[in-house]
């Protein structure tokens, strides 16, 4: 467990140390991502407030689902696209998965309007991690904590995650956050 002291340092502590733990320099975040106020937290999140002004050569961004706004315009096939999309293209072409330290999603995105993926989603995120030894690190920042009828959104897909980002209602208001991870990381 590390502690800071809020969801921006958290943030920034998983784009410091995921790399440092895999031996491997990028890290995959989503379109619509929002991981904090911070340098490297502005780094890693995907929405455009944070990524029109800074990008960074080890974060690779790719389309989150997003079922009625299909940003692959393929109608009701597009929920799953995504998956295809880092396997097909990212994989291929930007990002070989043995340069991948992992993967760093929020179960919903709250910046981009509450998306909430398609059910096997995440789980499928959960394979390609282990197919190719990437982490998989899940923002609860905003999510967390109870705040979805679970201790953790991600508990609703039964996806254990490698790392977990708690912050906001972590402290019920008081300066605090948390990465939770394995051991190795």
């Amino acid at each position: 467990v590390w502690f800071g002291s809020s969801g921006s340092d958290a943030a920034e502590t998983v784009y410091d140390f995921l790399p440092a733990a895999t031996r491997r320099r990028k890290i995959i975040t989503f379109f619509g991502s929002h991981h904090g106020f911070t340098v490297g937290a502005h780094l890693l999140s995907g929405h455009a407030a944070s990524s029109r002004y800074l990008q960074s050569p080890n974060v690779v961004k790719v389309p989150y689902p997003y079922c009625y706004r299909c940003p692959f315009r393929k109608g009701e096939s597009c929920c799953n696209y995504p998956i295809d999309f880092l396997k097909k293209e990212v994989f291929t072409n930007i990002c070989p998965p043995d340069d991948a330290a992992g993967i760093l999603l929020e179960p919903i995105e709250g910046f981009a309007g509450e998306l909430v993926p398609p059910d096997d989603f995440i789980p499928q995120l959960r394979e390609l991690c282990d197919k190719h030894g990437m982490l998989l690190v899940d923002d609860e920042v905003k999510s967390g904590m109870g705040r979805t009828g679970k201790m953790l959104a991600i508990e609703h897909v039964g996806v254990k995650p490698d790392a977990v980002i708690l912050g906001k209602p972590l402290a019920s208001g008081m300066p605090l956050s948390a990465v939770v991870g394995r051991r190795r990381i």
